[in-house]
C-alpha cells in the first residue's frame, strides 16, 4: 500500500516538478554537487512519508486499529517501507539528474552518499514516528 500510495497519480506532478528543479539546480550551479541536489529532490519529494507517517491518507489511523496487530510491526512495516521508497526514488531521481549534470560522477563517491543518507534518514524517521505517536 505505502508503495502504490507513494506513485499514486496525484503526488506525479510533485515529482515531475521537484525534478526539473533539480536538474535545474544542477545545470546552473558549478559548484553544488550533484548529490546534495539529488537527496534534496528525493527528501523533498518523500517528506510526507517521514514527517507523518500515520495521516497521509482519509481514515489511515482508524483502518490501522481495527487490525489484530501491534503498533510496533506497523511502525517497523511503515518505517521498512519508507526505507524502500527512499532506495526507489532515489536511484530515479539520480539517474535522471546525473544524466543532465556537467560534472563527471566518480562512482567510489557513492559509499560516501550512503552513509550521508543513513545520518538523514533514521533521525527523519525518528521525529517521524515520535510525531505521529503522540
Amino acid at each position: 500500500m505505502e508503495l502504490q500510495q507513494c506513485f499514486s497519480a496525484k503526488r506525479i506532478p510533485i515529482f515531475v516538478l521537484l525534478t526539473l528543479i533539480g536538474i535545474f539546480v544542477v545545470v546552473q550551479e558549478s559548484e553544488l554537487s550533484p548529490l546534495v541536489v539529488i537527496f534534496l529532490v528525493v527528501f523533498a519529494i518523500l517528506e510526507a512519508q517521514f514527517n507523518n507517517i500515520f495521516y497521509r491518507s482519509p481514515n489511515e489511523l482508524e483502518a490501522l486499529s481495527m487490525f489484530p496487530i501491534s503498533w510496533r510491526q506497523v511502525v517497523r512495516a511503515k518505517n521498512i517501507a519508507t526505507i524502500v521508497l527512499t532506495g526507489i526514488v532515489t536511484v530515479i531521481i539520480a539517474m535522471v539528474i546525473l544524466y543532465f549534470s556537467p560534472k563527471p560522477f566518480e562512482a567510489g563517491i557513492i559509499i560516501e552518499a550512503l552513509l550521508f543518507a543513513a545520518t538523514i534518514i533514521f533521525p527523519l524517521l525518528h521525529v517521524g514516528n515520535v510525531e505521529s505517536l503522540r
